[in-house]
């Protein structure tokens, strides 16, 4: 049996945890359902807990799922198909790919759309020296520009494992119990 935290399996799939189990066991599919079932309300309650929640996807994107293997079954829980959740749960940095500059929305206004969306104006703010890119005709500054942006670390599924170890730990042994 092993428990292990796997984030280069896939692109969309981060800490896939994986639970081993020996194959032929009747109660392995149903204890490593209440694992996950356990796992992803945790998890997904972290998320809210750390305030990853803004238009929902990585809140949604959680999900577990039991499969078959060749050495009995794998439990895999994590997020799918959302690219960020990566670097949400272990932080990092974020620079443009291509162009010069990362656009970082600062208004309702221009949340969700693209500074090419705008006819903008771009000045340095004295103050903080940062570059804005600012309504021409309002005025209103929409965008701050930056060369990288570094993304703290926001546990939310490792820290679910974590939480969560003696729970698993009590399942598996229901597993070898007599």
């Amino acid at each position: 049996m092993a428990i292990e935290v796997n984030d280069g399996r896939l692109y969309e799939r981060i800490a896939e945890m994986q639970l081993q189990l020996a194959p032929g066991n009747k109660t392995m599919r149903r204890v490593l359902s209440r694992i996950g079932i356990k796992l992803e309300g945790d998890i997904k309650r972290n998320i809210r807990k750390v305030d990853l929640i803004d238009t929902g996807a990585l809140l949604n994107s959680i999900k577990y799922e039991v499969v078959r293997s060749g050495v009995g079954g794998i439990l895999q829980v994590g997020s799918w198909g959302v690219p960020y959740a990566r670097i949400q749960e272990y932080g990092g940095v974020i620079r443009p790919k291509r162009s010069k500059y990362l656009t970082i929305p600062i208004s309702k206004r221009s949340k969700g759309r693209y500074a090419s969306d705008f006819d903008l104006a771009f000045f340095r703010n004295p103050n903080t020296n940062k570059l804005l890119g600012v309504d021409k005709v309002t005025g209103e500054p929409l965008f701050f520009l930056t060369k990288k942006v570094r993304i703290k670390e926001k546990r939310y599924l490792r820290s679910a494992l974590e939480k969560n170890r003696q729970f698993i730990f009590d399942a598996i042994r229901e597993l070898t119990a007599p």
